[in-house]
């Protein structure tokens, strides 16, 4: 049993893998199905409960941006969570995908590979179980994905025929010499021209547990793509800080079921003394505040106050974090430091704050694939569909999302001025006139600004600059960018369960003598790029999401980046 189960971390789930992605384990690949048919009978809310995790602000913005009624997040049970051996499995996968490659050297029947699909339980010439899954599926830009059709792809013309094998014939290096040949026709077709070849889209979800045919009819068409491609299933998450409450009301609708209650009463028109009278018999612990709340502001601001609640907490939640910040709140979830400042220039003073302490939340909500560029009839390319990772508990109707919870520290980094008209005008004009537009969840069909191009790019070279300085991974690292039009700012922060981010590194490089040296290392970046004068000429044009940057000055990891390595400009930051 112990060497059929592979452990992941939480973070490892919501990050890297989730349902619909294609785990590499130890006997072959498998697919992450979803949530209620991977944990099975663990996935009921009564369950799940146990495992919740409470971020009211991440939770209601989801429901809004998802527009569903109930959605509760959980964290992925453990091992040591459940009192099971490390031995047995808690989520469970299915092979995918089923095709092998059998080469004929496990047994006494020598033959040459072939290729066949693992439904009888070995190669059908030898009968081998020891073969290894091809690396090839097939998947669509609607998030399909499903087997590659052998069949259709190697026979150019229809010959009825059936063969349970094709031979895998490998005749050179490349994918072009590789041909895969039927043994009752003999037609056969080369790798590069299955690649090359689209095809009809089976509106499949194999996470879903769907057979052959999906239970969706798609229009586009599929494409062969290797199982390991990055592209192939690229996760959607949502990171939120958790900032103070502003007041003990906040903290006490914090929780959803009582604040449900409340809503569920106001409704009504219920009077104060028989709200006070629900408060008392359930929450007894919530009665001395609740009523101190209304004794200063009045029972009418009070019923205001919570059916507002969720809009007022939801409406912007990157706004919240950065006056959050630059107030320097601080709490149990957010421990700042004394600010320092930090002279650039006559125009620029930058405010460096050690953020010692930070709590997260992260949710993945979901995934998309992009095996091709999705376009519309007029050849403008369009955003993949983005699959819900989210299910539904059918007893309580609730949508649980997969969820974790993380503690760290950071660098806050923000300025009294707008640094979008520092750079030359020129550059703005560039940037202005492209209209580009956000597509990311917390700045969804946002213009993206000449200022927040300065700030991102600003971010990139200081978390290359504090990884060499600190002793940092620079994947370990990741930014938030903010920008609200009069100014900005940036978080680099570290957090994981049990990984190294709360011994002070980050935060203990805001003093004036270690930050110098950090900016100067990060403008030297700037300054010179190995890739120049090819990387220095790049502007901002048509159809690209960068000006001059690439992998050499600016792009860093994408676990670090929350914008997949887009809106970068050495050009914005250097007024050049």
């Amino acid at each position: 049993m112990s060497h059929d189960v592979q452990h992941l971390r939480r973070s490892q789930f919501i990050f890297t893998y989730g349902p619909g992605a294609i785990l590499e384990g130890k006997n072959g690949p498998r697919i992450i199905p979803s949530l209620n048919q991977g944990l099975r009978n663990l996935f009921t809310s009564e369950y799940l409960e146990k495992f919740e995790v409470t971020d009211s602000r991440l939770s209601e913005f989801l429901k809004k941006n998802e527009e569903i009624n109930k959605i509760r997040l959980f964290s992925i049970p453990s091992n040591a969570a459940l009192n099971r051996d490390e031995s047995l499995y808690i989520y469970n996968t299915y092979p995918f995908p089923r095709w092998k490659i059998c080469y004929g050297r496990d047994s006494d029947k020598n033959h040459s590979p072939v290729l066949y699909k693992d439904e009888r339980g070995g190669c059908p010439l030898c009968g081998s179980d020891k073969a290894s899954a091809t690396r090839f599926v097939a998947a669509c830009p609607d998030g399909h994905l499903d087997e590659v059709p052998w069949h259709y792809l190697v026979h150019s013309e229809r010959t009825g025929c059936n063969s349970r094998y094709f031979y895998w014939k490998i005749e050179g290096p490349s994918i072009a010499h590789i041909k895969v040949e039927c043994p009752e026709c003999g037609q056969s077709s080369s790798l590069r021209d299955i690649y090359r070849k689209k095809f009809r889209c089976t509106g499949r979800f194999p996470e879903n547990g769907d057979g052959n045919r999906g239970s969706e009819t798609c229009e586009l068409e599929m494409k062969t793509i290797q199982r390991q491609s990055t592209s192939l299933r690229i996760p959607v998450t949502l990171t939120l800080v958790k900032i103070p409450y502003k007041n003990k009301l906040d903290e006490i609708l914090e929780d959803p079921e009582f604040r449900g209650g409340l809503i569920s009463l106001i409704k009504t028109g219920v009077n104060k003394e028989d709200l006070l009278s629900y408060v008392r018999e359930n929450k007894g612990e919530y009665y001395h505040d609740i009523e101190h709340f209304i004794t200063e502001r009045g029972y009418g601001e009070f019923c205001e106050y919570v059916l507002n609640f969720t809009e007022n907490r939801t409406a912007d939640p990157l706004a919240d974090e950065f006056q959050a910040l630059r107030e320097m709140q601080s709490s149990e979830i957010l421990s700042m430091g004394r600010p320092v400042d930090f002279s650039v220039d006559s125009q620029l003073s930058l405010k460096i704050i050690p953020v010692r302490k930070l709590k997260l939340t992260t949710v993945q909500i979901g995934y998309f694939r992009s095996p091709y560029l999705k376009k519309n009839e007029n050849s403008e390319v369009l955003q993949p569909r983005i699959v819900r990772t989210g299910a539904r508990d059918a007893l309580s109707g609730t949508w649980w999302y997969p969820a974790f919870e993380s503690a760290g520290e950071g660098l806050f980094i923000t300025a009294d001025v707008s640094t979008g008209d520092l750079s030359s005008p020129d550059v703005l004009q560039e940037w202005n006139e492209k209209n580009l537009i956000h597509d990311e969840i917390l700045r969804k069909n946002r213009s993206v600004t000449p200022e927040f191009v300065w700030w991102h790019t600003l971010s990139h070279a200081l978390i290359r600059a504090v990884s060499l300085y600190s002793g940092y991974a620079s994947a370990s690292i990741r930014e938030r960018v903010y920008s609200d039009g009069c100014h900005g700012g940036i978080l680099l922060y570290s957090s994981s369960i049990g990984d190294e981010c709360s011994m002070g590194g980050l935060s203990g490089c805001a003093s004036e003598s270690r930050f110098d040296e950090i900016w100067k290392m990060a403008m030297k970046d700037l300054e010179f790029c190995s890739n120049d004068p090819i990387c220095h000429q790049n502007r901002i044009s048509e159809g690209n999401y960068n000006g001059s940057a690439c992998h050499s000055c600016l792009m860093i990891s994408e676990t670090s980046c929350e914008h997949r390595n887009r809106w970068l400009d050495r050009h914005v930051v250097l007024g050049d």
